[in-house]
């Protein structure tokens, strides 16, 4: 539902003087120019005195539905309006880019068009502009790629022996990896400290992969952020240069920062300084992301991390009914590890039913009765888009999903394989991204290993040939009948006819539109469109890949100077926000795990599998890491405006269960 933003008779009673209201949008310290701001209306008091605030350093705590979103893009549209601030001193970071293009929209509506100037992404879009423009200074071209999670789980499943393949898995190996880089533990240290098996195995593998890395002229998304705080720490006129470009900077949902994105923000953000403002929102309540490092304590220490600055707190909330909002401040109360904050539902918003607790004898049962829930309140005229099925695992949601399906209910899936995760999207990516950088190994072992009789085993090969002879893959690939120990003929004919093709196409590259590449690449011969054809679900990979192609043509009409390499970049950060090329389909209903729908919200919640085990989940053993279980509840509940059923089973996949506690 909209945001009703009108305030209370009582506020109204103790609100300051007419005069003094009038200051705020018409002219004083604060609004220096005198003009009417369209960024302070429609604000409640608590918004307006954030928006408006000269205290250089500032945290927004907003309660889940508080408006911080709102607030972060009013304070934007403040500082254009009456600060005057020029839209490039601004450097917005969102949570994805999504986020940063719907806060450019609305700006564009407070402001005008020159709102879209504002540098406006996320920390690792922002890492990889800064990281270009310095490329030397990183070890790297300008035209770097992107290495993703599973670029990088494939490349540490190569580099496992079996042995050590059987002591420790691809998804650990990177989960180590990733966790020492995000807290500035560089290699060398790592390998100092490794004294057992799997420790040095680890170290072996970080060793080959960084390798491979230099060779293919690759990053991976870890080192966007690693690399900048280095780059910009080591090179500190640089860093004041970027201070001086930047001097006014918004975050958004800073509490799912980690620890690498809090030292590049303090970098940027400088010293205490009137001439400069940052200004960070978010919420100690949602803070779920700890697979990925986030952190309570940071957003929790912003003040040891800024001394003097000012935290401001959002409670009005405009989202849920009375009763929803109370079992959400009920349950969020246990935790210990947080700013003490009740959220009070606005009085414009009705009453709505309580909250409906629902047990059910086995997973299949509950399964089974949420499609009736849902298919009887269908049929007294709730319309499926209103209507959301959270939970806390992916395996809750299949199970939801095949009921759903089995009762004919029109349904979509979110936060489950995004747009481009799917293996036909990865595949033409690869091929487009080893046209801008013929070394990239990653996208070569993709892109050619979809041809017939092409096995691992001559991929291989042909990246040692290469790496020996200081060649780039493609040419090494067109010398494919010099290197030894590759007996098929068929396999390689089929090597020198990938090679020549897209030799063909790298000379086009600046000739031909980026969406008018894509298409020919994705069509060439023994391609990607060349191994659907035996597909069971050929037709829907291929209205797929019509939709990368739609999305590069948008890409063009957006851009000024459309490039398939600044293409590319874009799409492989999208990717790491997993949003889709197109929005979700309307009219139907939702099902999705946690961790996909924070930020959206339907009228209609069934919150699935919320029992002991699930949620809290049984790998939660300490405080903090149950706390974390309770936020993901919290989030659960919030995301519902009016009616919200919380479901359990006795019984799950063959184990006893029960209600969380």
């Amino acid at each position: 539902m909209s945001q009703n933003s009108s305030e209370s008779a009582s506020e109204r009673d103790q609100a300051p003087s007419s005069s003094r209201r009038l200051n705020l949008v018409e002219g004083n310290a604060v609004n220096p120019s005198g003009k009417p701001v369209k960024a302070v209306k429609e604000l409640n008091r608590e918004q307006r005195v954030a928006v408006t605030s000269t205290d250089p350093q500032v945290l927004v705590m907003a309660g889940a539905g508080c408006g911080k979103t709102r607030v972060l893009t009013h304070r934007a549209g403040f500082l254009l309006e009456a600060r005057g601030v020029h839209p490039e001193s601004i450097l917005a970071l969102t949570l994805t880019n999504k986020a940063a293009r719907e806060m450019v929209s609305r700006l564009r509506w407070l402001c005008g068009p020159d709102a879209e100037r504002i540098h406006a992404g996320t920390f690792h879009s922002m890492c990889a502009r800064v990281l270009r423009s310095h490329p030397k200074l990183v070890g790297r071209t300008g035209r770097f790629s992107i290495y993703d999670e599973d670029d990088v789980q494939r490349a540490i499943r190569r580099l496992l022996t079996k042995p050590e393949a059987a002591r420790i898995t691809p998804v650990s190996v990177l989960r180590e990896i990733s966790v020492n880089k995000n807290h500035a533990v560089p290699l060398s240290r790592y390998e100092s400290l490794a004294i057992d098996d799997t420790s040095r195995i680890v170290a072996r593998v970080w060793r080959e992969y960084e390798l491979e890395l230099r060779r293919g002229d690759a990053l991976d998304f870890d080192d966007l952020l690693l690399r900048t705080v280095e780059l910009l720490k080591g090179n500190p006129d640089l860093c004041a240069a970027y201070q001086e470009k930047w001097p006014s900077i918004l975050v958004d949902e800073y509490q799912d920062t980690n620890p690498t994105q809090a030292r590049l923000l303090r970098l940027l953000a400088g010293r205490a300084d009137p001439q400069r403002n940052l200004m960070a929102v978010g919420d100690d309540k949602q803070v779920i992301y700890g697979f990925r490092l986030a952190d309570v304590r940071l957003i929790l220490g912003f003040e040891d991390e800024y001394p003097g600055s000012t935290v401001l707190t959002l409670k009005r909330n405009y989202r849920n009914s009375p009763q929803v909002l109370a079992a959400a401040n009920a349950l969020i109360a246990h935790n210990l590890l947080q700013r003490p904050m009740t959220l009070e539902a606005d009085e414009k918003i009705k009453d709505g039913p309580e909250v409906v607790v629902h047990c059910s004898t086995t997973d299949t049962e509950e399964a089974r009765w949420i499609a009736f829930q849902i298919q009887r309140a269908i049929e007294q005229g709730i319309p499926e888009r209103n209507i959301a099925v959270l939970a806390r695992w992916g395996t809750i949601v299949d199970r939801v999903e095949h009921a759903l399906a089995a009762a004919g209910i029109s349904y979509q899936v979110i936060g489950s394989r995004g747009f481009f995760k799917r293996k036909e999207i990865r595949t033409a990516l690869a091929h487009l991204r080893l046209l801008c950088n013929p070394r990239d190994e990653a996208a070569f072992a993709r892109a050619l290993g979809i041809r017939p009789k092409v096995g691992t085993g001559t991929i291989a090969k042909i990246i040692a040939y290469a790496d020996r002879n200081r060649l780039t893959l493609l040419e090494a690939a067109t010398a494919i009948d010099l290197i030894g120990g590759i007996p098929s003929s068929q396999a390689r004919e089929n090597v020198r006819r990938f090679a020549y093709d897209m030799l063909t196409f790298t000379g086009q590259l600046t000739a031909r539109p980026v969406s008018s590449l894509a298409r020919e690449v994705i069509r060439m011969p023994q391609g990607v469109a060349d191994t659907l054809g035996e597909d069971d679900d050929a037709e829907q990979r291929f209205e797929r890949l019509d939709a990368l192609g739609d999305a590069a043509r948008t890409y063009e009409r957006q851009t000024d100077e459309p490039t398939l390499a600044g293409w590319l970049a874009d799409v492989m950060l999208a990717g790491r926000d997993d949003l889709s090329g197109r929005e979700g389909e309307r009219g139907r209903v939702t099902v999705g795990t946690i961790h996909a729908v924070k930020g959206l919200e339907w009228p209609n919640v069934i919150g699935a599998g919320f029992e002991g085990r699930v949620i809290p989940s049984y790998r939660a053993n300490t405080q903090e890491e149950v706390e974390e279980e309770r936020r993901m509840g919290y989030v659960l509940v919030t995301r519902a405006a009016r009616v919200l059923v919380l479901s359990y089973a006795l019984s799950r996949e063959g184990r006893h269960s029960g209600p969380s506690h």
